[in-house]
């Protein structure tokens, strides 16, 4: 039991120092700039107008897995929840 144990704790440092080591060997943080944010802007608000539930669920879950992750990401996902969502919606799903 206890060695379940230690065994599943390490597996999910793994995954989690295997999700931290892609982010950066693929160059990911490319994707989480102010430059890329404006470039997308116009169909992130067509995504939301759409799908206004999947799109703040799969915000959601990307901010809290990449909080979780400790990634340096963190101003610019909040500045586009707050701009896609607008300031009441956006401080709550942040």
């Amino acid at each position: 039991m206890l060695i379940a144990k230690n065994r599943n704790k390490l597996l999910l440092l793994m995954a989690v120092l295997l999700a931290v080591a892609a982010y950066f060997a693929l160059g990911l943080g490319r994707y989480f700039s102010f430059s890329q944010l404006q470039a997308v802007q116009a169909e992130l608000a067509r995504a939301y107008a759409e799908h206004p539930l999947r799109v703040v669920a799969l915000y959601a879950a990307a901010y809290i897995a990449l909080f979780a992750l400790a990634l340096p990401v963190g101003s610019v996902m909040t500045l586009a929840g707050g701009a896609m969502f607008g300031f009441g919606l956006g401080v709550v799903v942040v």
